[in-house]
């Protein structure tokens, strides 16, 4: 026999209660909402389980991230669609009667399922919603083709500009100038360095990649990249742009100004 489980979750207690597959209630019980007193409570039962229903909110992805892990098979139900079902079949709402209702849901597979984040996910959100209130992120995503992500590598890698006497250094510092090879009558310049912090670089090269090819709002920047490339090519034109982005952005952080789209009014700084 198969039995479902619905949770009433709220920050101290949770209620659960189990049904068999013709809705007997087999359980009701509360425990205090811990993933571990809720996961022990289930299994002392020695049952399948079918569905355990949850409702989402402010503690769903900490429970069913746990449950999940315990190979529970545990369904995170959509809110509203779950309230309104709820008030239609109670006469007086309480926890117990909640939990009770959730698992007949579960039982007749009458919910809608929404998608809970992984914990890399929210981890990875939580970093963009920095972003947004990070007055130094802000300005450097001004700059054409700088988005949350090249702008909060840009400002980890650097981390404090000053350490930096002149904005051109900043390219040397990542790999994107040039080597030269010079031996009597022979002098030359080969293929960028690569030196440096090898994530940056290829941030700096993917916000190129974007401002040139991506990018419809025309600035003295892509105006100098697609003179470039037409001498030297688009693939060298990305790594020429990328290097002097790297050196823009650090005198838009230095000089606490926005990225200025026309050459005339910009102060750009001389990259070697």
């Amino acid at each position: 026999m198969v039995y479902f489980v619905g949770l009433d979750v709220s920050v101290k207690t949770t209620s659960v209660c189990v049904v068999d597959d013709g809705g007997k209630v087999i359980l009701e019980q509360k425990v205090s909402t811990d993933p571990a007193d809720i996961i022990a409570i289930l299994t002392s039962l020695g049952v399948s389980f079918g569905r355990i229903g949850i409702e989402a909110g402010p503690l769903s992805q900490w429970l069913v991230s746990a449950l999940t892990v315990a190979n529970l098979p545990v369904i995170c139900a959509e809110t509203r669609h779950m309230k309104a079902l709820l008030t239609a079949q109670q006469i007086s709402k309480t926890d117990r009667s909640d939990a009770r209702g959730i698992a007949q849901m579960m039982r007749v597979g009458l919910f809608k399922p929404v998608h809970v984040k992984t914990l890399v996910a929210q981890e990875q959100r939580m970093l963009l919603d920095m972003v947004r209130g990070d007055l130094v992120c802000r300005r450097l995503m001004t700059a054409p083709g700088v988005g949350a992500v090249v702008a909060l590598t840009y400002r980890a890698t650097v981390d404090q500009p000053q350490r930096f006497v002149h904005s051109r250094a900043v390219g040397a510092h990542v790999g994107l100038t040039p080597k030269r090879y010079q031996s009597g009558e022979i002098d030359y310049d080969g293929g960028v360095s690569k030196c440096g912090d090898a994530l940056l670089r290829t941030m700096l090269y993917e916000a190129a990649h974007s401002l040139l090819i991506c990018s419809r709002k025309w600035s003295w920047l892509k105006a100098w990249g697609v003179r470039v490339a037409q001498r030297r090519g688009m693939r060298r034109a990305i790594v020429a742009v990328a290097r002097r982005l790297a050196v823009v952005l650090h005198r838009m952080w230095v000089d606490g100004s926005e990225f200025r789209w026309r050459k005339d009014s910009a102060a750009v700084p001389a990259v070697a």
